[in-house]
């Protein structure tokens, strides 16, 4: 019933900032010659997200 439901003292706007930021940050990494990190590291951290991020 919640599925995609955010916490609602969360701001959206800074949450959506946060979330650009990450794939702009590592895109710009990239481009500056260091190594892309392996998709597979990402699963663990993006579950936490989700846990921090359930309304409660």
């Amino acid at each position: 019933m919640n599925e995609g439901a955010i916490d609602s003292t969360t701001d959206a706007k800074l949450l959506a900032r946060l979330l650009l930021a990450f794939p702009i940050g590592l895109s710009l990494l990239s481009l500056s010659g260091l190594p892309d990190i392996n998709p597979a590291k990402f699963i663990l951290f993006v579950q936490r997200l989700d846990e921090i991020l359930e309304p409660r």
